[in-house]
């Protein structure tokens, strides 16, 4: 299963050890805290992981909602102790999503902070198939969360983890933080696409773009091409040139879309469904008769006969015309002139 790779809105930053690929196994999500103050920053304590090699994916602060990527989420982080020849933590499962959140796991954060900015982790983390689910059970309090046996056979599970609940780990963090508060969190109301995501929301920024004339494969990749004519359309549009598509950037190409002004433009605009809609009401309301091979057509054996109709339309202009005339007229746009 392919999910979202950056987390729309995080600022990136590049870790200083390569990630490595997953083992395999089932998804999951891994939780620590920093055991710092909520007076850091999120990108601080980022640089301080990359200083000491124990990167993880996700560095969240729940207070100010500041949230800094350092991998990609289908690589392997390197928060979590991993002995040889035991049991794997960092690389197992098809992915294994590690979030530290700035906080102590004496004062769970879910309980002192307003989770901002949780939407979108929570967002990212479904999106690999990871279920709302704690397979270990709620987290102990610290300090009775220290130490102790950690199940393999638990961990093997899909779900999320504390760091508490990590074979071969004695942390503490994150402490008692309460799962349900997690699992409310649902997709934010701020929406942004940027490079590295794919799927059906890229594609439909793409055809956008080529509606305005830029020359770009609609492929659902938010790749390099993608992020160039971004980055072209915010500069000449005076938006803060990033190349992410952020709701400014995606309202104003929205806005900067051709408008319909003719029969074939409109029929342009519209889905294959709504054409079909619009033609069986020109076909109540306009009945047209036209000749096509030497034989009178209604308009609904026309129809039936379409096949026949499109392969001749170029010779038979006449018919052709009165056609675009009646839906033209159900549409409510102007008929093209005749030829």
């Amino acid at each position: 299963m392919d999910g979202t790779l950056w987390i729309p809105g995080a600022r990136r930053l590049a870790a200083g050890h390569a990630g490595g690929s997953m083992a395999g196994g089932a998804p999951r999500a891994t939780w620590h805290t920093t055991e710092n103050d909520y007076s850091a920053s999120a990108y601080s304590l980022a640089r301080y992981l990359i200083s000491m090699g124990y990167e993880v994916h996700v560095v969240w602060h729940p207070v100010t909602g500041e949230i800094v990527q350092l991998y990609p989420l289908n690589v392997s982080g390197r928060g979590l102790k991993n002995t040889a020849g035991g049991v794997e933590t960092n690389r197992y499962g098809s992915v294994n999503i590690q979030i530290e959140v700035i906080g102590r796991a004496a004062h769970p954060f879910t309980s002192d902070t307003p989770l901002k900015g949780g939407g979108a982790i929570m967002t990212a983390i479904r999106s690999w198939g990871i279920p709302d689910v704690w397979p270990a059970g709620n987290p102990k309090p610290y300090p009775a969360s220290y130490g102790g046996y950690r199940s393999p056979a638990t961990w093997a599970k899909a779900g999320h983890f504390s760091h508490s609940q990590v074979p071969e780990n004695d942390h503490g963090d994150p402490g008692a933080i309460d799962p349900r508060k997690l699992f409310a969190l649902d997709t934010p109301s701020v929406y942004a696409l940027g490079p590295g995501d794919t799927g059906p929301g890229v594609s439909a920024l793409q055809r956008e773009l080529t509606a305005l004339g830029v020359n770009l494969s609609v492929d659902g990749d938010y790749g390099p091409a993608t992020e160039t004519a971004v980055r072209a359309f915010q500069l000449a549009h005076k938006l803060t040139a990033d190349g992410m598509a952020g709701p400014s950037t995606l309202a104003a190409i929205k806005a900067a879309q051709p408008t319909p002004s003719t029969g074939r433009s409109v029929l342009m605009a519209l889905s294959d469904d709504q054409i079909i809609q619009k033609v069986s009401d020109a076909v109540i309301t306009h009945p047209v008769k036209s000749e096509i091979d030497g034989k009178d057509y209604a308009w609904g054996t026309f129809a039936h006969a379409n096949n026949k109709a499109i392969a001749n339309a170029n010779a038979k202009l006449d018919a052709l015309t009165a056609a675009v005339a009646a839906l033209t007229a159900a549409l409510g746009a102007k008929p093209p002139a005749a030829p």
